[in-house]
């Protein structure tokens, strides 16, 4: 133990430092022994390296080895390396040299410095021989000197503890000659000294000793047993004295490497030559390679690697059969060639897999190695990480890379990376390895809370319970931990100059916020304040909302009398009995309520009268007005009991009592209490229901007489071809050719040549869902021949507009609805959701969703509509939201989403509205039958004048003869050929002015008058072509006559004007 420790004191070291901005690094040697027990020292890195052994905890030193075997290790308070598993060398390499490599790493700062510790051979190992015992036959002729070569010996020790010479045991007739070969190897030859005698000694046993050159030393024995035989001396001799060849490692098995020959010029079973691998070959020889022994043929027998070997030599000998056997030997030399058969390696040293988003560009973060076993090309290796992370590779040796940051870090982005690392070699084709390397963003504080809307509307119900909780906020932070803690507080700011602190407060945590106090709405209808988010992080952010509240009104003011003014409740009015006819004002009672809206609706009815025949009450306006005159019969004092209702839920009122003294002959009487009687009117009589029946009857006549002369015109229209007078201009348009539909061309397009139809734009079914047009086929005959058909197009709908919200109104997604009462009950309707879609069919079919559960609401399918599915409870929220998806049943399905806000009155009660039904003797006229009376002599009227026009119009028509009576104006006609007549059989004119003559026009002038003189007609003076329709235009003409003409395949003329000429004579007007 002693020597080894003298040992390591005496190794020599070696220092190498790389400075780097970020990174220190060097390299030390050690050297020890083998076969070391667990705990030997190897040397003191921290001393070595001038470490402060204080601060190597802190630093935290320790040691990272790429081996699978951690043979050594380091003590991280005083920095000594010790052996930590034994090292056999034998088993760890297998060549000469022999080292282990790890890297010894510190931080704060960083430093790696890579050690490397060499392992020195000890004779731990004797030699040994293939075999205990070897036979060599050697003819008793042989001269002299001859040299048998012998099997060596192996001893897998290295350097001087190597085998370093042999002897053998005494005898008089045999030596041995050691030689050292080319490549280092010792191997002996029994050298024959003394001729040999059969007949004196036939067999030899020999002892051969292997002799190491360790301290001490050690030895290996083998036997040899030498028979002397007769007569075969020529021995077999190869044609090669060294055979040389190459081969590709990973070679297939049973491949041909190369066949050896050898003569033997003796004759017969002396002349027999047999292969054999020799004594010398190794026994990986044997493994990888197969000798036939008849052909001479080396064959691969093993898998054959570069990396392990690049070169083998083969020990050949060729024996023949003869006696003694004789022996001739040779070597084959094999070249392994490499190929790219080993993928790089890649092995990482991660120094922090976390890094904060705020970390500077070129942090460190991992190191990283590349290794390939390939030789040349094959070994050249690549890397590479993906171009778009905010990572990097910095190239610091051939092999060794650092992985550094970048690029700006975002945690709320990106929280974790997953880099991969690709590496390549340069062999053909190359190979690839990857590997994965995880790092994790740690979070910093660089986001501020964000609230989910700007600004909130809160309603709150007046007289609401101080302490409950109105509305909540929520902001969001999108950092983690303390940085995303969220707390909420409202900004000071005064309200009627008053603090805000006074009105509400807000949960710090959970955003809630409570009022203080009962609020009136009366006195303050709305007020904003704002509440600050603020999280926990260092430095803390903040961000801001404001929040409005707007206190709705609750029917909490009865309405009160303003005018005239009562007393106790009373009002004196005092009357003329001649001023009192029907529809006098007597007084108008003016109320008003302090709430609002439908709570201040204001309707007036009459409870009591003493004669509930004589006044009325306007249930809006408040006037009191007389219904009759006054009769002298009437009591002269009247008293009417009015009540004023308002419209809230529950309604309030407050009656007054109208005391009326009706003064006869200017003398007043005292007044009489009569009782007061309900008198209910009743505003509808027989007379209004006689004039409605009259009124329906005359207009359900009045549309009948005019569809039934609009349905005989329009067959007079269809059929009168004698002896129709045409008044004005009426215009036949038809579709001569699929040329000729504009309306179709704008949408379509048609190959002339196979047929094909084209759309010309992308067809929407919400504005267009069917068109039609013809198309024409036409020969190219003379005359051509053509036939035509009718496309119609249907445009099928896609689901290609989502669901709109038309009820309740929306403002960007959201709505609100009334005030919902507490005391409702389970299946009280809330509001409806109405939604429309353009589309048509199943894409048009909607249905309704709720994507919030709170269990107080639920959503109708198909309807729509918004119930309470339970009862209203004092701990539910007073602000629900309720989120509705309305969704289309196409393919994709589309869909739109509403919030609904609903407010709930604590203190409102729903009650339906009480309406007091007040009888009255019916009126034998009022302002309805007057209004009704007034409507159907109207009515009346306009149908009869409407008659009149009809029968003038009518008679006029009639009295133009169609014969002989000149027609004033310009007519036009449009006429429509059938489907199987073509363009070339007629001529098309130009538009003729009517001051052009007669000459102007292109017909044959001559035939054409004197066909007409023959006919006694006037010629025609005109002929227009519009568009792709034939008009003709006929100016000022003194007659014309209507017939029935025919032209070639069946084209009917159904005016009888002249339209155009055809191949054999022209056309015109017949009788």
């Amino acid at each position: 133990m002693c020597h080894l420790v003298m040992l390591n004191r005496l190794a020599t070291y070696f220092i190498f430092l790389l400075y780097a901005p970020d990174l220190v690094c060097g390299e030390i040697r050690y050297t020890i022994p083998e076969e070391l027990e667990h705990g030997a020292f190897v040397g003191n890195i921290a001393e070595d390296l001038g470490l402060n052994l204080r601060e190597l905890s802190a630093r935290k030193f320790r040691l990272v080895s790429e081996e699978r075997t951690q043979y050594l290790e380091v003590n991280s308070e005083n920095g000594i390396v010790f052996v930590n598993e034994r090292i056999d060398r034998e088993q760890l390499c297998q060549s000469s040299t022999c080292s282990l490599s790890f890297e010894v790493i510190v931080k704060n700062p960083l430093e790696v410095h890579r050690v490397a510790v060499e392992i020195l051979d000890i004779n731990d190992n004797s030699p040994s021989f293939p075999k205990s015992d070897f036979f060599l036959e050697i003819a008793e002729f042989i001269a002299p000197g001859a040299r048998f070569l012998l099997a060596s010996a192996y001893d897998p020790d290295v350097g001087k503890n190597a085998i370093r010479t042999y002897q053998i045991s005494s005898n008089e007739y045999f030596n041995l000659n050691v030689q050292v070969t080319s490549d280092g190897k010792i191997i002996c030859e029994l050298l024959l000294e003394k001729p040999l005698d059969r007949e004196r000694q036939s067999e030899f046993k020999l002892t051969l000793t292997a002799i190491d050159g360790g301290i001490p030393e050690r030895s290996g024995t083998a036997k040899i047993i030498i028979n002397v035989v007769d007569a075969n001396d020529n021995v077999p001799v190869f044609d090669h004295e060294l055979y040389k060849t190459s081969l590709p490692e990973n070679a297939a098995e049973d491949t041909l490497v190369i066949k050896i020959n050898a003569i033997d010029v003796d004759e017969g079973s002396n002349g027999a030559v047999k292969y054999y691998f020799s004594n010398h070959a190794s026994q990986r020889v044997r493994e990888l390679f197969s000798l036939e022994p008849e052909t001479g043929e080396i064959r691969v027998k093993g898998v054959l690697d570069f990396e392990e070997s690049n070169g083998y030599e083969l020990a050949v000998q060729a024996m023949d059969s003869g006696a003694p056997t004789m022996t001739g030997h040779t070597k084959v030399m094999v070249s392994i060639l490499d190929m790219n058969d080993n993928a790089p390696e890649i092995k990482v040293t991660l120094l922090s897999n976390t890094i904060p988003e705020n970390a500077e560009s070129g942090t460190l973060i991992a190191l990283i190695s590349v290794t390939d076993r390939d030789s040349g090309k094959n070994g050249e290796v690549h890397c590479q990480i993906p171009t778009n992370i905010p990572f990097k590779l910095h190239l610091t040796s051939k092999n060794h890379c650092r992985l550094v940051s970048s690029g700006v870090l975002d945690r709320e982005t990106i929280s974790t990376y997953n880099i991969l690392v690709s590496t390549w070699d340069a062999g053909s084709p190359p190979l690839l390895t990857n590997k994965t390397i995880m790092v994790s963003v740690s979070d910093i504080n660089d986001n501020a809370p964000r609230f989910t809307q700007p600004s909130y509307t809160v309603y709150v119900s007046e007289n609401n319970a101080p302490g409950a909780s109105i509305f909540t906020v929520t902001a969001l932070d999108p950092d983690l931990d303390q940085n995303a803690h969220v707390s909420y507080s409202v900004l000071p700011t005064r309200v009627m100059e008053i603090p805000v602190s006074t009105y509400i407060s807000i949960n710090s945590n959970t955003g809630n916020i409570h009022a203080l106090q009962s609020f009136d709405y009366e006195q303050q209808k709305t007020f904003q304040f704002q509440v600050q988010a603020k999280d926990s992080g260092v430095p803390p952010l903040w961000s801001k909302c404001a929040v409005k509240v707007i206190i709705l009104d609750q029917n909490d003011n009865a309405p009160v009398i303003i005018s005239p003014l009562a007393w106790n409740g009373s009002i004196s009015i005092g009357l003329k009995s001649q001023s009192i006819y029907p529809g006098y004002l007597v007084t108008k009672i003016i109320a008003t309520d302090a709430d609002s809206g439908q709570n201040a609706r204001l309707s007036y009815r009459l409870v009591k009268a003493t004669d509930s025949s004589l006044f009325s009450v306007g249930l809006f306006s408040g006037e009191v007005k007389t219904i009759r005159r006054y009769l002298d019969k009437d009591a002269a004092a009247q008293v009417l009991s009015i009540r004023v209702n308002d419209n809230g839920q529950p309604s309030l009122s407050v009656s007054v009592t109208v005391s009326f003294s009706v003064a006869t002959n200017a003398t007043e009487k005292h007044l009489e209490r009569v009782d007061l009687v309900h008198s209910p009117a009743n505003p509808f009589s027989d007379l209004n229901l006689y004039l409605i029946i009259a009124f329906g009857s005359t207009t359900l006549i009045f549309l009948l007489t005019i569809i039934l002369l609009v349905a005989i015109k329009c067959h007079q229209d269809r059929n009168g071809i004698y002896g129709v007078s045409m008044p004005g201009a009426y215009n036949y348009n038809v579709c001569l050719s699929p040329e000729s539909d504009m309306t179709a061309s704008a949408y379509i397009s048609l190959s002339s040549n196979n047929g094909d139809i084209y759309a010309l734009q992308s067809f929407d079914y919400e504005q267009l869902k069917s068109f039609q047009f013809e198309v024409r086929a036409q020969d190219s005959g003379d005359p051509p021949l053509s036939s035509g058909a009718r496309v119609k197009v249907i445009v099928l709908d896609q689901n290609d507009n989502p669901p709109l919200i038309v009820s309740p109104p929306t403002w960007n997604g959201s709505a609100s609805v009334d005030l919902v009462p507490q005391s409702v009950y389970p299946g009280y309707l809330v509001t409806k959701v109405i939604a429309t879609d353009a589309d048509s069919g199943q894409n048009a079919r909607l249905s309704y969703l709720t994507t919030t559960d709170s269990g107080l609401f639920s959503v109708g399918l198909h309807s729509g509509e918004v119930r309470t599915t339970r009862r209203i409870l004092d701990e539910d929220v007073t602000t629900q939201r309720l989120t509705i998806l309305v969704k289309d049943n196409g393919q994709p399905t589309l869909s739109t989403l509403v919030t609904i806000s609903f407010s709930i009155g604590v203190n409102v009660t729903e009650k339906p509205l009480e309406r007091t039904n007040l009888k009255r003797k019916p009126a034998p006229f009022s302002e309805l039958n007057l209004y009704l009376i007034i409507t159907l002599g109207s009515t009346s009227l306009i149908f009869l004048v409407t008659i009149i026009i009809l029968f003038a119009i009518k008679c006029h028509q009639d009295g133009n003869d169609i014969y002989g009576v000149p027609i004033p104006g310009t007519y036009n006609y449009n006429v429509c050929l059938s489907p199987e007549s073509a363009k070339s059989d007629f001529l098309f004119l130009s538009t003729c002015n009517p001051t052009i003559p007669m000459s102007s026009v292109k017909a044959n002038q001559s035939n054409f008058s004197q066909e007409v003189e023959q006919e006694r007609f006037q010629p025609i003076m005109g002929i227009d072509c519009i568009g792709s329709d034939i008009s003709l235009v006929i100016h000022q003409p003194s007659s014309i006559a209507i017939t029935q003409g025919r032209i070639r395949d069946s084209l009917h003329l159904r005016l009888g004007v002249l339209i155009g000429q055809t191949k054999a004579q022209p056309w015109y007007l017949t009788s």
